[in-house]
């Protein structure tokens, strides 16, 4: 599947006045997006450290993680009863769970 088409990313959200519109940095496609805890993850199609995540609130950039073992990542979700994130990859014909308890980071 071809994700070329996915240039950026836009978070709208919604007040009685009128919407708020918050853009994140610019870079390589978002192939998934999710929130849990006050973060908000977005996966993007790169070699190193795919997955970046924002502050809820400020929109901030506060780390950037990884993702051991993988091929071709195209999707995320999370559970915020488990606290983790599920990450499809298509490559390995796998959904890997990334417990957000342990570190990922590079």
């Amino acid at each position: 599947m071809d994700y070329s088409y996915i240039f950026g990313m836009c978070l709208c959200t919604a007040s009685l006045l009128e919407p708020v519109i918050h853009t994140l940095p610019e870079g390589e496609p978002v192939v998934g997006l999710t929130q849990l805890a006050g973060e908000i993850y977005v996966l993007r199609r790169k070699e190193r450290n795919p997955l970046e995540v924002y502050d809820v609130d400020t929109y901030r950039l506060q780390r950037r993680l990884t993702v051991p073992h993988r091929r071709w990542l195209v999707d995320m979700t999370s559970c915020e009863y488990f606290q983790c994130l599920y990450v499809a990859d298509a490559g390995a014909d796998c959904i890997q769970r990334l417990d957000l308890q342990v570190q990922f980071r590079i």
